[in-house]
């Protein structure tokens, strides 16, 4: 991998293509047919194309050295190893498809998109193993709740054996951005819809109306959907989510995230799931119901996908120290 070069595969821009000619055919149905209708509903399309056009994936370019990534796209100059601070990537897979990275750094984040030059998966590997290794545990550095714990923890049995993760500093890159424009085009176009209906319904009665009420009922879908995509970005991430923090040690488990907040030793723990697993039955805590998932007696604790070590890490932390072995 060292001495590589790493580029994202030009799009083609074909869904903003097929839309703007889709807009063209109806136009030119509305000439043949002397109508106005299919003119209105080529307001459509011809917004989605636009969206299209504005939102393709952000072309990447970089080189691979022994010290770190040297990036001409975007333009962040050379990202020294030293300097990372996570790599995400999606939990859900298939094996041999490539997938989008989110690369974080010390000055914030980076998509790397699925459409590259090289294996996802190799290149996610390698960067990976690149992480610089974790601060040494320090109560001094750790959430102001954890720092008896942490204390407690390397007294018992050195700072080596002491996992402290906090949170990664940035969110990630939207990944959104297409979704969320198309959900807003279709807002607009309704819109245009609801003020073309007004404008013809002296001339034809009924249609206009049609027009009007329609528009109406797509700009509330529109705005739904815009809703959730905009919030799909941080709905993964508990609230004050930048002060979360995990300790794994051989004494147990410590955590603050969002509204979770407490300790666990070894033998209250039942199973750990990653991805996380829905438990009917069980409250879920954590302010996210994607991530890691620990089950203990009374609850399902969900571990977000926020650290400053991929999940997977953190799964094979906590087995390491659990082992999977009965807890009863």
């Amino acid at each position: 991998m060292i001495g590589q070069r790493v580029e994202s595969w030009p799009s083609l821009g074909i869904a903003w293509v097929a839309f703007g000619l889709i807009g063209i055919a109806l136009l030119a149905l509305a000439l043949l047919a002397g109508s106005p209708h299919p003119a209105i509903f080529s307001l459509l399309p011809f917004a989605l194309a636009i969206a299209a056009f504005k939102t393709g994936e952000s072309p990447i370019a970089f080189s691979i050295s022994e010290e770190g990534l040297a990036f001409d796209e975007p333009d962040l100059g050379f990202v020294r190893y030293s300097e990372l601070t996570g790599v995400t990537a999606p939990v859900s897979r298939n094996p041999g498809e490539d997938f989008a990275i989110q690369l974080y750094h010390s000055t914030g984040a980076v998509r790397i998109p699925r459409d590259i030059n090289l294996s996802s998966r190799d290149l996610y590997d390698f960067l990976v193993e690149r992480l610089p290794p974790l601060d040494p545990a320090d109560p001094d550095h750790a959430p102001a709740g954890l720092r008896t714990f942490v204390a407690e923890q390397v007294q018992a049995f050195g700072a080596e054996k002491v996992f402290v993760y906090r949170a990664r500093p940035f969110p990630p890159q939207a990944a959104m951005s297409r979704k969320l424009a198309y959900a807003v085009a279709t807002i607009c176009a309704a819109t245009a819809w609801c003020v073309a209906g007004i404008g013809i319904e002296g001339n034809e009665k009924g249609k206009g109306l049609a027009w009007t009420g329609f528009g109406c009922m797509i700009s509330f879908l529109g705005l739904l959907f815009a809703f959730i995509f905009s919030r799909a970005n941080t709905r993964h991430r508990p609230t004050n989510w930048r002060n979360a923090c995990l300790i794994i040690s051989p004494g147990g488990i410590a955590m603050v995230q969002g509204k979770l907040r407490g300790k666990m030793r070894w033998d209250e723990l039942r199973a750990i799931d990653y991805p996380a697993k829905p438990r009917f039955g069980l409250s879920t805590h954590g302010g996210t119901r994607s991530g890691l998932g620990l089950l203990t007696d009374g609850a399902y604790l969900i571990v977000a996908d926020l650290y400053v070590r991929p999940l997977a890490d953190i799964r094979r932390a906590l087995n390491n120290y659990w082992g999977g072995r009965d807890a009863n």
